[in-house]
């Protein structure tokens, strides 16, 4: 485990692969049946998922929970309690940012993260978690520099599962939600959402009870963000092709 830990990549910090003699070697160690430490091994990735949202008619969580119905248990991530109400009772609850007066530092985000869902383990251990982040539009409209939560995008994929790994649980689904209008108001709105697009495995986009998927939902994202002076059908076009150069995953 020393070797593993100590051989993780500068970058990223993502682990190397190890092989099916090292596993079975910690299986033994661990008194474990080997067939579930394989399995815990070969669980698919999470999907860090983009939710663009148009309006308020219904909940972040509810769109997830309908988005991913495989997910039996959510954690709700956010300051503010307003949308949780009926939506979030019966799931979890944390707050990545008690004291808001304090300047948004990612390593302190990361390291709130660890110790809101230490507090959750007894309940999330050994579950398939989805985790809707929630409050980003709004922290990131306090922000001089908007941009430095769409930069700690391109890692969060990577401390959520970390994090929730560390409580022996699977981040199955990782959300991190934006309202259209906050988008809109940024310095360059559609340069940062192409950044987002990019950042994220899965993108979603919700409108009224509904929710639109992969290409599809990235161009009704992109097409609401058309820049003034430039005509509907040229930035349809414009669009088309910045999806085709996205070759977004379904």
């Amino acid at each position: 485990m020393v070797a593993l830990e100590r051989s993780r990549e500068a970058g990223n910090g993502s682990a190397p692969t190890p092989t099916v003699d090292v596993l079975a070697r910690l299986a033994q160690a661990l008194a474990m049946d080997a067939r579930d430490l394989f399995a815990a091994a070969l669980r698919p990735a999470g999907r860090h998922t983009l939710l663009v949202v148009e309006d308020h008619e219904r909940s972040p969580l509810d769109h997830a929970r309908a988005a991913a119905p495989t997910v039996g248990t959510w954690v709700w991530a956010g300051t503010s309690r307003a949308l949780t109400t009926a939506s979030a009772r019966g799931n979890h609850s944390i707050n990545l940012r008690r004291n808001a007066n304090e300047a948004y530092e990612p390593a302190v985000i990361a390291a709130s993260l660890r110790h809101e869902l230490q507090a959750l383990g007894s309940e999330l251990g050994g579950r398939q978690v989805g985790l809707v982040f929630a409050d980003t539009s709004a922290v990131m409209s306090t922000l001089d520099d908007p941009g430095t939560i769409i930069s700690f995008e391109h890692s969060w994929g990577h401390v959520v599962s970390r994090a929730t790994a560390s409580i022996g649980a699977h981040a199955a689904c990782n959300v991190c939600v934006y309202e259209l209008s906050a988008l809109r108001a940024l310095p360059d709105p559609v340069g940062a959402t192409l950044d987002l697009i990019r950042s994220h495995d899965s993108i979603w986009s919700a409108r009224h009870t509904t929710v639109t998927r992969a290409g599809p939902g990235a161009r009704r994202i992109l097409e609401q963000l058309r820049p003034s002076g430039i005509a509907a059908t040229e930035w349809r076009t414009t669009v088309g092709r910045l999806i085709d150069d996205l070759a977004i995953a379904a």
